[in-house]
């Protein structure tokens, strides 16, 4: 009887370390000089999007945090050229991203992949 105390015990402690990770958030910063729009995180495998902001954003103006899955993946938005690749580092390249688990990150959307 003991032993299963001390398991029931040791099996606690981990799940109380494991839920207290957090949640990982995720925003985005317009820098672009245009309105993004159908701004979307999807999944390092590219199959579907794993948050959707439905916002406007104008240039300088942040989107709400919202809270994601996915921590490897890539941003998406349109530019007012269609969606494409968000780049967030200023040079013109789509960049594949990873976010801290438990963070709350944001990115900048300098503008899409060419």
């Amino acid at each position: 009887m003991k032993k299963y105390g001390i398991l029931l015990g040791i099996l606690v402690g981990v799940m109380v370390m494991v839920g207290c990770v957090g949640d990982t958030e995720l925003r985005w910063k317009n820098v672009s000089s245009n309105t993004a729009t159908d701004i979307r995180w999807v999944d390092y495998s590219g199959d579907e999007s794993d948050v959707v902001w439905n916002e406007n954003l104008a240039d300088t103006d942040y989107s709400n945090f919202k809270k994601v899955n996915a921590t490897h993946g890539w941003g998406e938005c349109d530019l007012g050229g269609g969606a494409a690749q968000i780049d967030v580092d200023n040079d013109t390249n789509p960049d594949t991203l990873s976010l801290n688990e438990g963070s709350s990150e944001t990115y900048n959307i300098y503008g899409v992949a060419k």
